[in-house]
């Protein structure tokens, strides 16, 4: 939550040639949730770039200008936010399960 009220507009403006965050850019506006749906697109885009290159709807020059530790901190935060689901998910299955 953090990253997304503190950073997400510098994030924008650095992808602003992206239509993928340009379309979705209103919902920056949506309130807590608005802003982490927008996080799980940058996330997105960050993971995998070159198939938005591919597919004309991201700037390689966006890419090239994205500040690299900010990046990495997106990433990082990606992985460990995968390894909570990951956690989360096997803990309702053992509950489910009756196992514990």
């Amino acid at each position: 939550m953090h990253l997304a009220y503190t950073k997400l507009d510098m994030m924008l403006e650095h992808l602003k040639n992206c239509s993928v965050v340009k379309n979705r850019a209103p919902l920056k506006h949506g309130g807590p949730w608005g802003r982490i749906y927008m996080m799980g697109e940058i996330f997105g885009i960050m993971r995998n770039p070159e198939i938005y290159i591919h597919a004309g709807t991201l700037s390689a020059k966006d890419m090239e200008k994205f500040p690299h530790k900010l990046r990495q901190n997106l990433i990082t935060l990606h992985k460990y936010v995968f390894i909570f689901w990951a956690v989360m998910m096997c803990l309702g299955l053992v509950a489910w399960l009756g196992l514990v």
